[in-house]
Formats: structure tokens, sequence, C-alpha cells
């Protein structure tokens, strides 16, 4: 029969191990461990069980509680409080209120724009989402101003759902009470 060079024949056998290489054997049943283990868990088991009551004859005896008797205290603060005057400067504590005749009104400064036109730019943009707007100049020492006001409103609440809009919408808006 021919032999054929160019394919080596592959053998389908297992290859024996090498002499000095052994298998390394999955760890088992260790009988020292396990007896250690048993011992070891028994003595924590009995020492649980038994150092309360070793503690308990070992510490210190407290001394008896003792109640005091009710004719022994004094109590003085409310013969202090009635007989003491504390002086106050009512001025001090004004109330900054108006005559609850006079409406209050509060208004709100959304912004304020040194070109006419980007305050004529906000002014149309908060008109169009139904809120009383109105412009002004104000004149200051570096030059022109204009701003946008909001108002006025008859009530805080109000002017405080007006603020959460405009805070809405990117805008630090002033807060400014008349009145």
């Amino acid at each position: 029969m021919p032999k054929d060079y160019a394919r080596p024949r592959v053998s389908r056998k297992k290859p024996k191990p090498k002499p000095g290489t052994a298998k390394p054997k999955r760890p088992g049943f260790h009988g020292p461990s396990f007896s250690a283990g048993i011992l070891l868990g028994g003595a924590v088991v009995v020492l649980g069980a038994y150092t309360p009551e070793f503690a308990s004859k070992q510490l210190a005896k407290l001394p008896e509680y003792a109640p005091v008797e009710p004719n022994e205290l004094v109590f003085e603060f409310h013969e202090l409080l009635q007989n003491s005057e504390v002086p106050t400067n009512p001025e001090v504590y004004g109330n900054d209120a108006q005559d609850p005749g006079t409406p209050r009104e509060y208004v709100i400064q959304a912004a304020s724009f040194r070109d006419v036109d980007d305050a004529e730019q906000l002014r149309a943009y908060l008109t169009l989402q139904a809120l009383p707007v109105e412009m002004a100049r104000v004149q200051l020492d570096n030059g022109a101003w204009y701003r946008v006001i909001v108002g006025p409103m008859a009530s805080s609440v109000e002017a405080n759902r007006v603020m959460t809009r405009l805070r809405d919408q990117n805008l630090s808006a002033i807060w400014i009470k008349r009145g």
C-alpha cells in the first residue's frame, strides 16, 4: 500500500500523560478540618450560653434607688415669672402695613435693556401671553435703560403666579411692591 507523505496521518488516540505531571485532585472531605470546626463551634455555643451567668456574678452591685420625697422639691419659676417684667420697645417692631383702606399693587420688572428694540420685542412677546405689560424709559448715570414691567396686580398670589411664569421663560424678574 502506498504511503502519502504530503498529508501526515493524524492519530485519534489521546496522548499519554508525561510522567511526573499528575492531575490535580478535587478537594474533598478532610477529617482534621471537619473535627476542628465541630470543636470550635461547640466552644462558641458553650461560651454564649454560660457567659451571662459568669458576668452577672462578677458585676458590681448598684446602690438601691432611694426615691426623693415630693416635699423636698421646690419650684420657683412660676414666682419668678409672675414677679418679673421685661421691658420692650414697641416702636422697633412697628407694622409696615398700610391702612386697610389703601389698596396695594404688585408690579414685576421682567427685564431691562439698553436697546429699545430688545425691550419692545420682550414687551410684544409678553403681551401675546395675555400679561399686562408696559415699557418705561429710565435715565441713569451710565445712560438710558428701558424697563419691561408686568402689572399692576392686585394680589400677591397673582403676582407669584406671574413671577413663576416669567422664571419658566428664563427671565430673572424682580418683585416690586407699590402703594
